[in-house]
């Protein structure tokens, strides 16, 4: 999983746009929509963890994640998110202020 800088968080940002067009506003994507959303819109695939924590469900994440060696944790991907763009306020929705962003 590539580090968390503004680059990231830019592409991120990139992301929401792309979801909305390809399958309308969500309030979760699948880790399929998310992974064709993020190819199309350039994302790098070690981004791409990202943007699952972000805009998928916690089970889908984990279904995903959970058998991979490298497993990630959905709420600690999650709070590297939020404490970079909010810190201090862990019940923020990241997937609706992505949509705001971007």
């Amino acid at each position: 999983m590539k580090p968390l800088d503004d680059a990231v968080g830019s592409s991120l940002s990139q992301l929401a746009p792309e979801l909305v067009r390809r399958c309308g506003k969500q309030p979760r994507y699948s880790v399929e929509q998310v992974t064709e959303a993020a190819e199309a819109a350039g994302l790098a695939a070690d981004v791409i963890v990202y943007a699952h924590a972000i805009y998928c469900s916690q089970p889908d994440f984990d279904a995903h994640y959970g058998a991979r060696p490298e497993a990630c944790d959905y709420a600690g991907v999650r709070a590297l998110i939020t404490n970079r763009h909010r810190p201090g306020d862990s019940g923020m929705d990241l997937a609706a202020l992505l949509m705001m962003m971007g």
